[in-house]
């Protein structure tokens, strides 16, 4: 990946007691400014110790040229990035008439959370997802970071549950 840093381009945005909330194109700016958020993300919620924090940016790079990337992020006052939530978009492929966003990672700062800032960036999300004709939100809920009252207080349903097992 080779490129200048640049600010992140809002696209839409709205403010909510001194956190704003937007979506954001992906850029060398954006990666550089979420990286210590993303260390913290990994650190608390990873399973699996020995895996290395790698994200491959160009794939993500790619879904956001192809317009299947979304990212929204909350700031504090002055600018700062205090969480993300990035989702994946696709064609449902049994329901062809329905386009999904898959929650690809969602985090807010410790320090920010108990305030509502999570439950705006997620009813933020959904409403602009809504205005790129997105049917279905998906988002997964880590057991040691349970946060579905606040997805059901959204009116998510739980659908399903998900397991892992490591093969090495």
């Amino acid at each position: 990946m080779v490129g200048v840093a640049v600010k992140p381009q809002l696209v839409a945005s709205t403010s909510v007691s001194k956190i704003s909330y937007q979506t954001e194109v992906l850029d060398v700016g954006l990666i550089t400014e979420a990286k210590e958020l993303m260390e913290m993300h990994r650190d608390e919620l990873c399973l699996h110790d020995d895996f290395v924090l790698d994200p491959d940016w160009e794939y993500y790079f790619k879904s956001s040229v192809m317009g299947m990337l979304v990212i929204c992020t909350a700031r504090q006052a002055g600018g700062k990035l205090i969480g993300y939530a990035a989702y994946s978009l696709y064609q449902n492929p049994h329901y062809r008439a329905v386009k999904n966003a898959m929650q690809d990672v969602l985090f807010l700062h410790p320090g920010k959370r108990g305030v509502l800032a999570g439950y705006n960036l997620i009813k933020f999300a959904d409403a602009h997802l809504a205005t790129l004709g997105v049917n279905l939100v998906v988002h997964h809920v880590k057991v040691k970071a349970d946060f579905s009252p606040m997805l059901e207080r959204l009116g998510y349903q739980q659908s399903e549950k998900i397991y892992e097992k490591r093969l090495d």
